[in-house]
């Protein structure tokens, strides 16, 4: 967002909720523009529909004769072509915003990565930008890349991939437990993703997700029956222990360990249902073969 007077920073936080990322971009700026900034501006004007804002939002951070370019494959260049690219984002895309770091700087280059989320929260996809700056502080280009960078580290985490479980080397208390289940882990620039489904005894499915790090940090967990949030940290390279929550209360721990040779996956669980009932269980997946 623009950064404006004190007043209008009071009357924006009051009416955001109804007016949105356009409220920004009523005022001329009074703050120079810093890489941080110019960020946060930039990653702003693709969530504002209304052409004028967002045609004002962009005159303060984009140059005149920027270039914008992304592999879809859109070439961009000057103010009104990059808010014809987004006029049609937004088409595409209704309802969708962006979240996007703090630039990581150097000279005058800058490295950002940002996610597409809906309006539920899920994501639509991720990615890298890289800008080039001009001497006023202004982005001069930007080049996007779709998707994780190619790099040897994400094949570090040894949990990395999809895995099937294998319901007779698993055990449950009580029993019967799960049916079958499947849990795919990727790397995202905001951590680990981890999209599981699965069917119960009873027959019915589920289907949970969350992103987390392993910073010990609480993150939101959408599907579960027994938790709506959980943390994380490393006891060894390939073992993981987490706290499963509800309602901000511990109510569950889980250990996941990945065997020495990478093809077999652990998971115990013991916690607390929604029911209060105590549960117990041992999964054990298998890697999923890659084609």
């Amino acid at each position: 967002m623009p950064r404006p007077g004190y007043e209008l920073r009071i009357a924006c936080g009051v009416l955001v909720a109804a007016l949105g990322p356009s409220c920004a971009a009523m005022a001329a700026p009074t703050e120079p523009l810093t890489p941080a900034s110019a960020v946060a501006d930039y990653c702003a004007a693709w969530s504002i529909s209304d052409r004028g804002a967002r045609d004002r939002l962009l005159a303060r951070v984009w140059a005149t004769d920027g270039v914008y370019s992304d592999p879809e494959p859109t070439l961009a260049k000057g103010r009104a072509a990059l808010s014809d690219v987004i006029a049609t984002f937004q088409r595409q895309y209704p309802g969708t915003h962006f979240e996007c770091s703090a630039p990581q700087t150097h000279h005058r280059a800058m490295r950002v990565t940002w996610i597409l989320l809906k309006p539920d929260g899920s994501q639509v996809t991720h990615g890298v930008d890289i800008y080039d700056m001009a001497r006023d502080g202004r982005i001069q280009r930007i080049v996007g890349f779709f998707g994780d960078p190619p790099s040897a580290a994400l094949s570090e985490d040894p949990i990395l991939g999809t895995w099937t479980l294998n319901s007779e080397r698993s055990t449950f208390t009580p029993g019967p437990g799960w049916r079958s289940q499947t849990r795919v882990y990727q790397a995202m620039p905001a951590g680990v993703s981890v999209s599981w489904t699965g069917v119960d005894a009873g027959g019915e499915g589920m289907q949970v997700s969350y992103t987390y790090r392993y910073d010990g940090r609480d993150y939101p967990m959408k599907g579960s029956a027994s938790y709506d949030s959980l943390n994380a940290v490393r006891i060894d390279d390939r073992t993981v222990r987490s706290e499963e929550k509800r309602d901000g209360k511990v109510v569950g721990v889980a250990v996941r360990a990945v065997s020495p040779d990478g093809k077999r996956l652990t998971i115990t669980d013991e916690g607390t249902n929604r029911k209060g009932q105590k549960f117990s269980q041992a999964l054990v997946f298998d890697r999923a073969a890659t084609h």
